[in-house]
This record gives structure tokens, C-alpha cells and sequence, in this order.
């Protein structure tokens, strides 16, 4: 019974060895060509939707292959903050997937669907309400009242 128990573990402990010695069907250089191209993508939909748009960052980017060399899915989030009008800043967040297709092994692909959206916005330097600042504004109100 041992023997046949060490003879599973061997023959699974080199099909698992082969499976990660074995030759990939996209190089790892081609998955980083591939999210840099999307980033610019992302990057130029946030910058047409938004023109004021200063800071881009994409904190996540990463590739699965659907089907190697023929299509894959970019999942992303990304951060874009504004500075629309005065002082005040925001931060919106932007995430969501593209499914690639490409016939040339991803030397040049397209873009067959996905989804981008937006599910959270930050306002980093807005009004601060303070029960001291609430009072002062009724004050100021009350004593525009009186004159």
C-alpha cells in the first residue's frame, strides 16, 4: 500500500514539475506590451470624459488569457484626480475589465467589449463641517439679521 501511495505522489509531483517548466504560449514581455497599451487606453477614455483630469494612477492592471494568443481579458482600477474649480479636489476611481482580440499573437488586438465604471468618488479637499464652524455661521447669520 505504501509503494502504490509513493507512486502517486511521484508521478503528480512530475506532471506538476513539468507543467511549470513547460514553455509558455505568451512570453511575459508580451503580457506587460499588452498592459501598457491598455493603460494608455484607460488613460485616454479618463482624459476624453474628463479633460481636467491631472494625476492619472492605475494601482491594479492585469492580464488573464482567455485563449492564448488569440483573446484575453485586462482587468484594471485606476485613480484619476481633478481640480475642477478653486480649492477643492477630487478623486475618482475607476475600475472594470476589456476583453481583448487579437489574430497576430497579440502583436496588434482589439478591443471586442468590456466595462469601465465608477464606483466611488472622493473629495480630498472639501468643505470641512465642524460643530465651531456651524455655530460661527449662525452667528454671522443672526447678527446679518439684526442690521
Amino acid at each position: 500500500m505504501k509503494y502504490i501511495a509513493v507512486i502517486i505522489v511521484v508521478v503528480l509531483m512530475s506532471w506538476t514539475w513539468s507543467m511549470a517548466t513547460s514553455e509558455r504560449s505568451f512570453r511575459l514581455e508580451q503580457y506587460k506590451q499588452v498592459e501598457l497599451g491598455v493603460e494608455d487606453d484607460i488613460r485616454g477614455f479618463i482624459q476624453k470624459k474628463y479633460p481636467d483630469t491631472k494625476e492619472i494612477y492605475c494601482s491594479q492592471l492585469y492580464t488573464e488569457a482567455v485563449n492564448p494568443g488569440t483573446e484575453m481579458i485586462a482587468h484594471f482600477r485606476c485613480s484619476a484626480a481633478s481640480a475642477p474649480e478653486g480649492d477643492e479636489v477630487t478623486e475618482q476611481i475607476f475600475e472594470g475589465f476589456l476583453r481583448l482580440k487579437s489574430t497576430d499573437g497579440f502583436q496588434t488586438w482589439g478591443e471586442t467589449g468590456g466595462e469601465i465604471r465608477s464606483p466611488e468618488v472622493r473629495f480630498l479637499k472639501g468643505v470641512q463641517v465642524t460643530p465651531e464652524a456651524v455655530q460661527k455661521a449662525e452667528q454671522e447669520a443672526n447678527s446679518t439679521e439684526k442690521k
